[in-house]
């Protein structure tokens, strides 16, 4: 089992390494200034890199602080199995995040957001609730009105992709 400690290490780490991606992701983003002030489409994945960046570097500091002798509070094998279903989980949703990545400007915003939304609900739903319907019809018409908002409202393009 893993200590508390050693979790929130993992789990610095790990934020902090997806930080550092989609701070240099988004630094080679192709751009649309908006504003004279110099506020483009890579603004806001560059503050939120930034801002996951100092987050994990206060996990891993206060996870030092931590003593090594405290254990996730877990004494029954099935407490078990669902502390390693979560690091699983963890684990999946991170891979899901970097193929999204890898995949937007290929498929599109409208298709990669969806197949994102619709592995990742289904991944976090309980089995009793777990729909992919409802998933799938969610997660499209969620990916249409952003897709929508961000092209008519803030006038930013946002990929295309094979939709073209």
């Amino acid at each position: 089992m893993l200590s508390e400690r050693r979790s929130n290490v993992v789990t610095g780490l790990s934020f902090l390494v997806l930080a550092v991606g989609v701070f240099f992701l988004s630094i080679n983003m192709n751009t649309l200034s908006i504003l004279s002030i110099g506020v483009s489409s890579s603004f806001f994945p560059v503050v939120a890199s930034i801002i996951m960046f100092l987050i994990s570097i206060v996990l891993l500091y206060l996870s030092r602080k931590q003593t090594g002798n405290e254990e996730v509070a877990s004494t029954k094998e099935h407490d078990e199995g669902n502390v390693k279903s979560k690091q699983v989980n963890v684990g999946i949703t991170f891979v899901l995040i970097l193929l999204y990545l890898l995949f937007l400007p290929i498929i599109g915003f409208i298709l990669a957001t969806t197949l994102y939304l619709v592995v990742q609900s289904y991944l976090l739903a309980t089995k009793e609730k777990r729909n992919l319907l409802m998933f799938s019809s969610l997660s499209l018409t969620a990916s249409v009105v952003i897709y929508h908002v961000f092209r008519s409202g803030f006038d930013l393009m946002l990929p295309v992709g094979i939709l073209g």
